[in-house]
């Protein structure tokens, strides 16, 4: 019996192990941290550049005259702006509409632009950032000259 007291006396004083379980706890806080950051990052670069590609694409579609505004063309210019910036468009929808009526040639036109479907997949396991599909929409006046 005292040989085992003795031992476990022994056993609570060494402290080889102590410095590897700390860095264990260490390294995984700061792997969580730093993903986290990267994903945060992620997120708003795409989010960003979704913005200015649906921006854009509703600025190409106000300053087309009558004859030349078709959604087709203002849907691929979107795209293609979103492409452009180095991410996939695997499952976005770009919707363009024309709010309001031309009632005559001097009334403004609005054309309205939403993408939907951008797929956000998190790369850290912080729960907050979930994986998540991102969208926008933006809206220009368009002054008849």
């Amino acid at each position: 019996m005292r040989n085992a007291m003795r031992r476990l006396r022994a056993f609570r004083r060494d402290e080889s192990g102590a410095a590897l379980v700390e860095f264990a706890i260490v390294v995984t806080l700061l792997l969580v941290i730093v993903f986290g950051a990267f994903d945060v990052g992620r997120y708003y670069t795409i989010r960003s550049r979704l913005t200015s590609a649906v921006r854009e694409g509703a600025r190409f579609g106000a300053v087309l005259t009558e004859s030349n505004a078709d959604q087709a063309s203002i849907r691929s210019y979107t795209k293609l702006r979103f492409v452009g910036t180095g991410f996939d468009t695997v499952g976005m929808t770009v919707t363009v509409s024309f709010p309001g009526t031309i009632a005559s040639p001097t009334d403004p036109r609005r054309v309205r632009v939403k993408a939907t479907g951008i797929q956000f997949t998190r790369l850290s396991p912080i729960e907050r950032i979930a994986s998540r599909a991102i969208s926008d929409s933006a809206e220009f006046r368009r002054e008849q000259p």
